[in-house]
């Protein structure tokens, strides 16, 4: 997704990476991001992955993120009346 670049040692020792993308890796992962997970797929948790990145990923709104993939998943398991 993005290209690593050296790591910065902060004041207290902590090594931290930035990253930085092209403007066509920034919004392919804008997509990914805003593109709910079908949950037919069992090989690995990829709801948790997002989640799990959106909320260390600059700039994605997590709110949003969770709004829409709530939405879907209600959407795939509606319940219809007998």
């Amino acid at each position: 997704m993005a290209s690593w670049r050296r790591p910065r040692e902060a004041a207290n020792g902590v090594r931290r990476r930035s990253t930085t993308g092209s403007p066509t890796r920034v919004a392919t992962r804008a997509i990914w991001f805003s593109t709910p997970v079908e949950r037919s797929l069992p090989p690995r948790d990829e709801l948790a992955i997002k989640l799990a990145l959106a909320v260390t990923v600059p700039g994605v709104d997590v709110e949003r993120l969770v709004q829409g993939q709530r939405t879907a998943t209600l959407r795939g398991s509606a319940i219809t009346p007998d």
